[in-house]
């Protein structure tokens, strides 16, 4: 009997290792959720960001410093009224089939993004250019956006204003190009791996077998091949996060951790005790949405009583566990680069009972539930559940839960369809403007509640050119703390643990992992 068994554990691992065989230098990952697409302009969530960048590569790129580097381009030049960007494009820059990469390849994909039929939350960060907004939103030609080639090599654009973090806009994956006509042959090309499925990032994909894993290979053809080392990668699928650290323990997965492979929290004890869970701040903030077309959540004094009625510090101390900053402003520390004073008070219960009261509803209305959505994962369950208790025990309200896939919170957030949504709100660029500008129309598709206010937008007009220069933020932050459309909990860490054969891991201020630079110790 025990040869027996002794011969069933060595068939085990060994068939283990069969399996993992081929993928020896390959990085191994988990995700809990599919992604949509692998099209980087229709603008992404933050655990398909990172996928993107193994495909795709843009003018400009963040090194592991996180600092600014060219990437297709070789170099730039920028004009000293710093309203015109000449984008030199590397002549050995090819795309993975072989084919040449030119600077019409980036004013096709940079028009597509603000051609009004396709979808992209990223278009509006296109709007400094010369055009972009009025073809955009107004009806305006794509033929009047100053976006042009040049010459085959040369890229540039022309801008209505100083914009100084446009040079970081454009090593976001939303403008990465994209290969030409592909639209048209397929439109479907971004939800498989196929012959049209054409890159020119560090890696092609090879195989994307739905719902279980996605392998990538070294893209042969990449412009900077040699900074390279990995084979491939593979992604294996899990939904179940709760078997993510046995798969770790069990040498199946390289990386774990935010964004993509949420850590379960109940592991966390073990982890830091064994000194291998580590973190770093990002430039985001995890909030709970309020849809303001909701019949009962337009009314300011409402969202008001929701945000005070909240126990952030409890949140952060027995649930997320990686002393993350309370979020008592709209803005973290990371971005506004020093520390600002509370705009509210954490836990403010009194506070909250009586902007519930003057909310004036009767009590027929506020007994009618009202729906929570969030997206589940272990550490949602236990926020949402915390937070639902307290409005319910300390406002007397009716919570209704619905715990969805990531898919469905992105589709939901899109068409607004919810009334109380647990998200999050990651800056693209480290800088206040990108959060704030989304606020000054509810037709920007990264306003999740759908908020917009005239005195919001006068005050950002005014300030714009001081928001810039990082100041100047405070009047717009007093304002959204004032009226709510969100409230924000926690300020982000990510929290993520690697497995012996990994060397260093380098998470980008954005929350990115650059995978393509990581190397293995076979």
């Amino acid at each position: 009997m025990k040869k027996f068994l002794f011969l069933l554990c060595v068939g085990i691992l060994t068939s283990c290792q069969k399996k993992d065989a081929p993928y020896k230098n390959y990085l191994k990952i988990v995700s809990k959720d599919e992604p949509c697409w692998m099209d980087p302009r229709k603008g992404v969530s933050m655990t398909a960001s990172p996928l993107h960048f193994l495909f795709f590569e843009g003018l400009m790129r963040l090194d592991h410093t996180g600092a600014l580097i060219p990437a297709t381009a070789k170099s730039y030049k920028i004009s000293p009224e710093k309203t015109t960007y000449t984008f030199y494009i590397d002549e050995h820059a090819r795309w993975s089939n072989g084919e040449k990469l030119t600077a019409d390849h980036f004013v096709e994909s940079w028009k597509t993004i603000l051609t009004p039929a396709f979808v992209s939350k990223d278009a509006y960060l296109l709007h400094p250019i010369k055009g972009a907004k009025k073809a955009h939103l107004e009806g305006g030609s794509l033929d009047e956006v100053a976006i042009f080639a040049k010459d085959p090599l040369t890229f540039v654009v022309e801008l209505e204003h100083p914009c100084p973090s446009f040079l970081e806009i454009t090593a976001l994956s939303a403008f990465c190009p994209i290969y030409p006509g592909i639209d048209k042959k397929n439109p479907h090309w971004a939800k498989d791996a196929s012959e049209d499925f054409i890159s020119n990032g560090p890696f092609s994909l090879k195989r994307w077998s739905h719902g279980t894993e996605l392998v990538f290979e070294k893209n042969e053809h990449y412009l900077k091949k040699d900074e390279v080392s990995l084979a491939g990668v593979l992604v294996r699928i899990v939904p179940n996060e709760m078997s993510y650290l046995r798969m770790y323990r069990k040498g199946e997965v390289d990386f774990l951790g935010s964004p993509i492979s949420p850590i379960p929290i109940s592991a966390y004890p073990s982890l830091l005790a064994e000194g291998k869970l580590r973190s770093m701040s990002v430039v985001g903030t995890k909030v709970i949405s309020f849809n303001v077309g909701d019949s009962r959540l337009k009314n300011r004094h409402l969202r008001r009583a929701l945000n005070y009625a909240i126990d952030r510090k409890a949140i952060v101390e027995h649930l997320t566990q990686l002393e993350e900053e309370i979020a008592t402003r709209a803005l973290p520390q990371i971005i506004t680069e020093k520390p600002q004073d509370p705009l509210f008070i954490d836990g403010n219960f009194q506070q909250a009972r009586e902007e519930l009261a003057q909310a004036g509803f009767s009590s027929e209305e506020l007994a009618q539930p009202m729906i929570f959505t969030y997206w589940g994962s272990h550490l949602n369950d236990l926020i949402a559940q915390q937070i639902q208790q307290v409005w319910e025990k300390e406002l007397g309200l009716s919570i209704q839960l619905e715990k969805v896939t990531l898919k469905n919170v992105l589709a939901k957030i899109q068409s607004r369809s919810y009334q109380i949504c647990l998200c999050a709100f990651i800056s693209e660029i480290n800088h206040p403007i990108n959060i704030l500008e989304r606020f000054t129309s509810k037709q920007n598709l990264r306003n999740y509640p759908g908020w917009e206010s005239t005195y919001y937008r006068e005050i950002y007009e005014k300030n714009r050119f001081a928001i810039n220069r990082k100041t100047g933020f405070q009047d717009l932050e007093k304002i959204l703390m004032e009226e709510f459309p969100y409230a924000p909990l926690y300020h982000y860490k990510y929290g993520y643990i690697t497995s012996e054969r990994l060397g260093d891991v380098h998470v980008s201020y954005l929350g990115h992992p650059l995978f393509s630079r990581m190397e293995l110790k076979l």
